[in-house]
């Protein structure tokens, strides 16, 4: 909050919208789970020693802060990418900025919005690297940490999901397939937090920042996989949006890769209509789900052959 309130002034500079996405902004990013921070604080702790490392934890409060503002220009723009007016139980930042669009009656709000929403995540992103930059570092620490952050949070994440992340109507996908777009979708997003402390002690400690970055990519696969299973059974209190989602949109999930394997030629139809139709109805979700339960169940012989499968 405090660097937010400092960066108002620089903010009012730029333009009239200028306090108005710093605004928007912070709480947004407030209103997030803090995960990532958390595990750049956990990262390091880990990997200078624990308790027996005497830098202060504090050195990493920028770092923590700069991977939720990646995450929050990433959703951000996520939400315009699948059309998503909902983002934890309130308007998205893109619809936030359509409504008002509309209330001063501009000439298309939905392009407005969107244009407006594009801009607010970029600036999330450069406000996170000004953090970075901030955090003290020896000669030579700065770069290496900026080119993991670049290549872990944004690059590879961005680039391969755009070429991985499956189309509403595009053919079926293997589970080793859906698992390796998780990883670079979610699991990379997660897996560069022990590489961004850049303090002496964690350079000492390489084979452990590289268990970490492990460690982190496989808690974003999990993060994604529980993800897709409350897109599915969660209600809508809990995910913050409108319950099925995914189905509506037609994404190749594991549950959805489960739910085709073991389908009866008849239920392949029904399933097939039902996924990416963005009319598809209570009933047809409901269809969906009792399918899908069983692969759900933890004692279901697919599940645990699921729960072994490649994440590489």
């Amino acid at each position: 909050m405090r660097f937010f309130e400092e960066k108002k002034g620089w903010l009012a500079r730029v333009n009239a919208l200028g306090p108005d996405v710093g605004q928007r902004l912070l709480e947004f990013s407030l209103q997030g789970k803090m995960i990532r921070g958390c595990l750049v604080q956990v990262g390091h702790s880990l990997a200078c020693g624990g308790a027996g490392d005497r830098e202060a934890p504090d050195a990493v409060l920028p770092a923590a802060a700069a991977m939720e503002l990646f995450q929050s220009g990433l959703l951000i723009h996520d939400d315009i990418m699948d059309h998503d007016a909902l983002r934890r139980g309130k308007p998205s930042i893109f619809r936030q900025y359509a409504d008002a669009a509309a209330r001063d009656r501009s000439a298309d709000p939905p392009r407005t919005g969107e244009a407006l929403g594009i801009c607010a995540g970029d600036i999330s992103y450069f406000l996170a690297f000004e953090l970075l930059t901030r955090m003290a570092a020896g000669p030579g620490r700065a770069p290496r940490r900026s080119c993991t952050l670049r290549a872990g949070a944004l690059g590879r994440p961005a680039s391969r999901r755009c070429r991985t992340s499956p189309g509403r109507r595009g053919p079926g996908r293997t589970d080793e397939e859906i698992l390796r777009m998780y990883t670079w979708k979610t699991g990379a997003t997660a897996s560069p937090f022990p590489s961004l402390q850049g303090r002496s002690s964690a350079v000492r400690r390489r084979n452990v920042c590289g268990a970490l970055e492990r460690l982190g990519e496989c808690f974003g696969i999990l993060f994604q996989i529980h993800d897709d299973e409350l897109g599915l059974f969660g209600t809508e209190e809990e995910l913050g949006k409108p319950v099925g989602s995914d189905v509506r949109e037609g994404k190749k999930t594991l549950f959805h890769a489960r739910l085709m394997a073991g389908a009866s030629p008849n239920e392949r139809r029904r399933l097939a209509g039902i996924f990416g139709n963005p009319a598809c109805t209570p009933d047809d979700l409901e269809y969906v789900r009792a399918r899908a339960r069983p692969v759900r169940s933890a004692s279901s012989p697919s599940w645990r052959s699921f729960r072994r499968a490649p994440v590489r």
